[in-house]
């Protein structure tokens, strides 16, 4: 089995993240929003098409959406649950 490159691997990651969002509702910042509107084949000839560092922007970018995502659930979840 062929080891996938750097760049493969974060082109792989990207087109995953182009066809849905992990969350399902992508917040307002997302820059994939606009790209998923588009025709499956499209977005991925659109992120063949992305120099890497645009690539790491977009990986980067929904890391972050997951941990601040993840944060904002466990705080809800930490929350005291009152029954009536």
């Amino acid at each position: 089995m062929e080891q996938l490159t750097s760049y493969e691997h974060k082109l792989t990651w990207v087109q995953g993240l182009l066809i849905d969002c992990p969350f399902g509702t992508p917040l307002a910042d997302c820059p994939a929003a606009e790209i998923r509107s588009l025709p499956i084949p499209k977005r991925l000839s659109i992120a063949a098409n992305l120099p890497e560092p645009e690539l790491d922007n977009i990986i980067n970018h929904h890391k972050n959406c997951l941990a601040k995502r993840e944060h904002s659930h466990k705080s809800l979840s930490d929350k005291p649950q009152y029954s009536l």
